[in-house]
C-alpha cells in the first residue's frame, strides 16, 4: 500500500511540475504588450518581444528622424514612426535579435504614444486591406 502511494504522490508531483511549467513557458513565450529595445548601435526598435524560442520582434517599427531643410528657421524636424517592412528593401515586419546587440528592453505601457501610434497604423493598415 505504501508503495502504491508513494507512485501516487510522485505523479501527482509531476503533473503539479508540469502545470506550473506551463503557466511560466506561457507567460515568457508570448509577450501581451509592446515593448521597447534599444540595441548596441542605438537603433531603438518598438514591437512585440519574444524569448522562445528565438529571440525577435514581431510588429516591429522604428522612428526615422527628418531634419530642417537648411535655411528654414520655419521648419521642425520631423519624427515619424514607421514599421520595419517601410525600409528600401521591405524586409517582414519581423527582426530577430542577438542577446549581445541588446542595450536595453523596457514593456510599455499600453496608454503610451507609442502604443497607440502603432495600433492605429495597424487599423489604418486593416481598413487600405479591406478596400482593395
Amino acid at each position: 500500500m505504501k508503495k502504491i502511494l508513494s507512485y501516487l504522490l510522485v505523479v501527482v508531483l509531476i503533473l503539479v511540475i508540469i502545470y506550473f511549467g506551463f503557466v511560466i513557458v506561457k507567460k515568457v513565450v508570448s509577450a501581451p504588450t509592446y515593448q521597447a529595445v534599444k540595441l548596441a548601435s542605438g537603433e531603438v526598435y518598438f514591437g512585440k518581444l519574444h524569448l522562445f524560442p528565438r529571440l525577435k520582434m514581431t510588429d516591429a517599427h522604428y522612428v526615422q528622424y527628418t531634419p530642417a531643410k537648411e535655411g528654414d528657421t520655419t521648419a521642425t524636424p520631423e519624427n515619424q514612426l514607421l514599421p520595419l517592412s517601410a525600409m528600401a528593401f521591405q524586409p517582414t515586419n519581423t527582426l530577430y535579435l542577438l542577446k549581445e546587440q541588446i542595450s536595453w528592453w523596457t514593456d510599455l505601457s499600453p496608454d503610451s504614444q507609442i502604443v497607440k501610434l502603432i495600433r492605429h497604423l495597424a487599423d489604418k493598415a486593416r481598413s487600405v486591406e479591406r478596400e482593395t
